[in-house]
């Protein structure tokens, strides 16, 4: 079980230099840009920023049910939803922004797809 827990202590260090590394292209999200919709007082906002986590978190889970079954799937506690989903992905995102600014200009669905893979992973034996 330590064996497994610092391999993916590993894979999250590498998704995270990944995120890092790429700067944002002009058309998709960054997490400056997600950490502003989120943040917004707009109801219109909010529902936007709701709609792009629970996007990424069932893209994830649409795309890894359609590969090979040992693959990680993201495994969310059916409580974990909607707003809940919204609350632990900008937790991380305004800590780790606060730590280093210049995440502000990265693509937001890498890190919100990082994020849940490192509190949802788990394990399908097939």
């Amino acid at each position: 079980m330590e064996r497994r827990a610092v391999w993916w202590f590993l894979l999250a260090l590498t998704a995270l230099a990944c995120v890092r590394s790429q700067p944002a292209s002009a058309k998709e999200m960054t997490i400056g840009g997600l950490q502003k919709i989120c943040s917004s007082q707009d109801s219109n906002a909010k529902m936007a920023c709701r709609l792009y986590i629970v996007g990424i978190y069932e893209g994830i889970t649409i795309g890894m049910n359609m590969a090979d079954h040992n693959y990680r799937h993201l495994c969310a506690p059916n409580d974990k939803r909607d707003a809940a989903l919204e609350k632990i992905v900008m937790t991380d995102l305004n800590g780790n922004v606060k730590a280093s600014p210049e995440l502000r200009g990265k693509p937001a669905a890498e890190f919100v797809g990082m994020v849940m893979s490192m509190m949802f992973s788990c394990h399908i034996q097939g």
